[in-house]
């Protein structure tokens, strides 16, 4: 499960930070439906709230940080909160209540493009999000999901038994590439390795196995016995 560091920057002055708190707490319970929520309360307002919150990130060992803009904040908190986080960075903008004539409410798509404009120029990872918790919230939930699935692909380790034929180059892993542009490591196991371990393999799991074939293959019967058995200590898991 993802590990969902979560705060909510708010102006010092102006605004209604009364409803962007309420909504804060909406979006809490949003993603405690997806992951595991770490979040930082209250508010992010001054740079002590900001360097308080950098450490209880740091500490919970987040896989992503989301940042949503309550009211327009200063863009001094921004260093402070990601430093030395080593994590991409989610921000999202609350749409603005219905204009009634007076003051805009929340700003907050503003304070997310000043706050993207930060992280590009600090070379940062970030995307966004422009939706209300108490809305639609479809476009969290695949982008979150999504992300989950790329972190779980860094981790991953693919076994690779044996190598291409010759002459089929377009079949050859580019174990490099692979891994550079989605993460994946390739392990390599030789073919001696396989077979040994076939051997281990008890004459009982054999028998299932070769019972498991015979009822997935109607032309399995086609085949010696001694093929069927090599092919089940073979592939036995």
């Amino acid at each position: 499960m993802l590990q969902l560091g979560f705060v909510s920057l708010r102006a010092q002055f102006g605004f209604n930070p009364d409803e962007a708190g309420r909504l804060f707490e909406v979006s809490k319970k949003v993603l405690a439906d997806i992951g595991n929520v770490v979040p930082f309360d209250p508010m992010i307002m001054l740079k002590q709230d900001a360097i308080a919150a950098n450490e209880r990130m740091k500490s919970s060992r987040i896989d992503l940080l989301i940042m949503q803009i309550g009211t327009f904040p200063s863009g001094e908190l921004l260093p402070l909160l990601v430093k030395d986080l080593p994590v991409p960075v989610l921000l999202w903008a609350l749409p603005e209540p219905p204009f009634d004539g007076g003051a805009l409410q929340f700003n907050s798509l503003c304070g997310v493009h000043l706050m993207a404009s930060l992280l590009k120029r600090s070379h940062r990872p970030f995307d966004y999000v422009h939706l209300s918790p108490e809305g639609d919230t479809t476009e969290l939930s695949r982008y979150l999901k999504a992300f989950e699935v790329a972190r779980d692909l860094k981790k991953m380790r693919v076994g690779l038994v044996g190598s291409h034929t010759p002459g089929f180059d377009a079949m050859a892993v580019d174990a490099l590439s692979l891994k550079e542009k989605i993460g994946p490591e390739v392990v390599y196991i030789g073919l001696n390795e396989v077979f040994q371990g076939a051997e281990t393999v008890s004459k009982s799991h054999r028998e299932t196995l070769m019972q498991q074939i015979g009822r997935q293959f109607h032309n399995a019967g086609e085949l010696p016995t001694e093929k069927i058995d090599k092919f089940a200590k073979t592939y036995a898991p």
